[in-house]
């Protein structure tokens, strides 16, 4: 009972930090990822909900190389995003930006309980408690779990089915089997990413029934039943070339993978400093060499390992993108309290009654190091784009297409809920061929004062902070 109620405290303030800011509009750190996924919820949202043809704002030929006057955004399979917009239709309590926070807040806290149930079958509930601890009060895992990003959902599903293939290893009982295959197939879908979680299920899998396994027909069905949605969605998607993001830049950006700087930003700048705050590493580190419990069997370790092969894989992306590390948090969370464990556990050497206050006073300056550097995200990055976008939604028609130019940015787009292009480098007459009707723009360069100054347009508002326009080609 007393690890429920433990287990309830450390929900209870793992909600209370992740509310911080909750109104925050999307355009705060990672906006662009964040706009173009509440923009598939929004399309869902306005025009009702088509799991096989998700749209999105941006028509350019930006994301793709290929232009997409239909507004594809074929990437991941929806799901993040009918649930985001089922919800926002049907409940106002808020709205649609903060029904997406609300929705990864719900996901992380879920994620926390799977975290906690998983490590508890493989160890023991106190560091199943303290592994819950650190995935709730990371300043980093805070953060990635109110973004509007497939991610939380994601991390959520991947650690349910780990957990009842676990629970299946011990208990092999249909719904386990059911349950873990079913929740790691739509975790594949939500990000395939989920892939990395894989490896110490198959190498448990192996303990536990050995090779004779690849001669069961139930593997093969466990296995299709995992893959296939994934496979064939892939599938599916390739026919809308226009609307896959370019991607291969994931992989390898700039021959990054394991040169000097990769490690220097993997693993000193981002889980060094920013994730575990320099100080997470004293206990981190110990809890990779604290001896194993009985039903451990490397699983955490096997995890670490999948982690590291996903860091290499796609060290472009991991580089570029400090979100890519939020899948990171669980496996971390776990060699956290590990380590923590071991070093206030008493023992009869002089320097142990000091031993607790250092681990302490480690976890306290890890956590705020790490929210010193985090605190910044927070930050909207730009309050002119949302104002402009604001004022455009109430004065342009509901089927406008909006030329918002923010350097490819997509969150300006999104802030004025029009389907358009967030880049104009193609020149507006081009533009205007495909269908733009008005240009929105917070910067007063060369090309915003060309269309300011253009006596076929017509300005419907201008301020010092943004102008609005509508595009006329005669008048």
């Amino acid at each position: 009972m007393k690890h429920k109620i433990l287990l309830i405290l450390i929900l209870l303030l793992a909600l209370i930090l992740r509310w911080y800011k909750i109104d925050n509009p999307l355009a705060d750190w990672h906006s662009w990822r964040q706009a173009d996924t509440a923009s598939v919820s929004q399309e869902y949202l306005k025009n009702g909900i088509d799991l096989l043809h998700p749209r999105f704002h941006d028509l350019s030929s930006f994301p793709s190389d290929i232009d997409n006057p239909q507004g594809y955004r074929m990437a991941e399979f929806p799901l993040y995003n009918a649930i985001h917009a089922f919800i926002a239709g049907n409940f106002t309590t808020f709205d649609l930006d903060q029904w997406g926070r609300v929705l990864s807040i719900v996901y992380s806290l879920i994620s926390i309980v799977f975290l906690y149930a998983l490590v508890s079958l493989l160890t023991d509930r106190y560091t199943g408690l303290l592994s819950a601890f650190f995935m709730a009060v990371l300043p980093f895992s805070v953060y990635y779990s109110r973004v509007v990003l497939p991610d939380p959902l994601m991390i959520t599903l991947t650690l349910a089915g780990s957990y009842y293939f676990v629970k299946a290893t011990s208990q092999p009982k249909f719904s386990h089997f059911f349950l873990s295959s079913t929740l790691l197939a739509f975790a594949l879908l939500v990000k395939p990413y989920a892939i990395f979680y894989f490896l110490p299920l198959v190498w448990l899998g192996l303990l536990t029934w050995g090779f004779k396994l690849l001669l069961k027909p139930s593997t093969y069905i466990f296995l299709i039943t995992v893959f296939a949605p994934l496979i064939l969605w892939r599938l599916w998607i390739q026919q809308f070339p226009e609307g896959i993001p370019s991607n291969l830049w994931l992989y390898n950006y700039m021959n990054i993978r394991l040169r000097p700087a990769w490690w220097r930003w993997l693993f000193y700048e981002r889980l060094s400093l920013l994730i575990l705050g320099a100080f997470g590493l004293l206990p981190f580190l110990t809890g990779l060499v604290t001896k194993l419990k009985p039903k451990e069997h490397y699983f955490f370790h096997l995890w670490l390992v999948g982690i590291f092969a996903y860091l290499v894989i796609f060290a472009g992306g991991n580089v570029t993108h400090d979100y890519y590390q939020a899948i990171t948090i669980p496996v971390l969370a776990v060699f956290l309290a590990k380590g923590t464990l071991f070093l206030v556990k008493p023992n009869p050497s002089l320097i142990w009654p000091f031993t607790p206050l250092l681990v302490s006073a480690c976890i306290a300056l890890s956590l705020a190091f790490s929210w010193y550097q985090i605190k910044g995200y927070y930050q909207v990055n730009n309050w002119n784009i949302v104002e402009a976008g604001i004022r455009a939604d109430k004065l342009l028609p509901a089927d406008a297409k909006v030329i918002a130019p923010y350097n490819g940015d997509t969150a300006f787009l999104y802030q004025t809920r029009r389907s358009g292009w967030p880049i104009s480098f193609w020149g507006i007459p081009y533009l205007l061929e495909r269908g733009a009707t008005h240009y929105v723009s917070v910067n007063f360069d060369d090309q915003t004062n060309q269309v300011i100054s253009d006596p076929n347009n017509t300005i419907l508002e201008q301020t010092p902070r943004y102008v609005i326009v509508e595009l006329n080609q005669s008048k």
